[in-house]
């Protein structure tokens, strides 16, 4: 994590940390489309398309959170927002609000029960940066909160003081290494597939920070349950396997 800028160090930096081979925790990963993330950009203030944003965001009983602070604000410790980044799971889409041509008290007046909702869980990484700002810019009280990077230190027993994962490390571990790309991040080749207008570097960033959380979350969770699997007779592993083709309860809400 590059603190100065409030955003991860590039992803070609942390590759030499984890290896394709080292990507142990690995299931197969069928809920990420093979990497193609699509993402919204809310750029200017508009009713109706908010509207129809937060009708999506209010169906959702899981979302990715994320934030990213400009790094000239950061440097003097005003850590000012530069883009809020929520990700859903149907449909599978990562918006990004821009701050800097959005006002950011207005937009998290409009979020704010959504936010707060208790019955929705809300995933981070890390924890401290998005929460933090919620809880005391926003003065939000936030709850059902899980913490990527801590559950990834438990899963993998790591000592008292380990440096905790960055999004790439965890991307790599829990979705694919192939989703992280090496090259700069530039024409949507960051894993993100576009369907609009191209977008800047800078928001293409942005998009990368919340498009996988959901799915390092989901693949988290079949880490911690796949020792009780093992210990499932045939039959129930079968009803399993049924159980887990049904579509997902959000796609019967869209």
């Amino acid at each position: 994590m590059d603190h100065a800028n409030g955003t991860e160090e590039s992803a070609a930096d942390d590759m030499n940390v984890i290896a394709p081979s080292d990507a142990l925790f690995c299931p197969d990963p069928v809920s990420v489309d093979n990497g193609k993330k699509p993402y919204l950009v809310y750029s200017q203030h508009n009713e109706q398309i908010f509207k129809e944003i937060a009708d999506v965001l209010t169906k959702q009983s899981i979302l990715g959170l994320a934030t990213v602070f400009d790094a000239t604000s950061a440097k003097v410790q005003l850590r000012n927002l530069s883009y809020f980044v929520i990700s859903t799971v149907s449909p599978a889409m990562t918006y990004v609000f821009d701050c800097n041509n959005v006002v950011a008290d207005d937009l998290f007046l409009d979020l704010r029960n959504i936010l707060q909702n208790q019955s929705v869980l809300k995933i981070v990484h890390p924890f401290d940066p998005t929460v933090g700002f919620l809880i005391h810019r926003q003065h939000m009280d936030m709850n059902n909160i899980f913490d990527l990077q801590v559950c990834d230190k438990i899963l993998r027993s790591l000592g008292e003081t380990p440096e905790l994962a960055s999004l790439t490390e965890l991307i790599c571990l829990y979705v694919d290494p192939q989703f992280v790309d090496k090259q700069p991040v530039e024409k949507g080749n960051v894993g993100l597939d576009s369907k609009a207008v191209e977008r800047g570097a800078m928001e293409l960033q942005a998009a990368m920070q919340g498009a996988f959380l959901i799915d390092i979350y989901r693949n988290q969770q079949q880490v911690i349950i796949s020792p009780v699997v093992q210990h499932l007779d045939a039959k129930v592993k079968a009803e399993l396997a049924v159980f887990g083709k049904k579509p997902h309860p959000e796609s019967a809400k869209a």
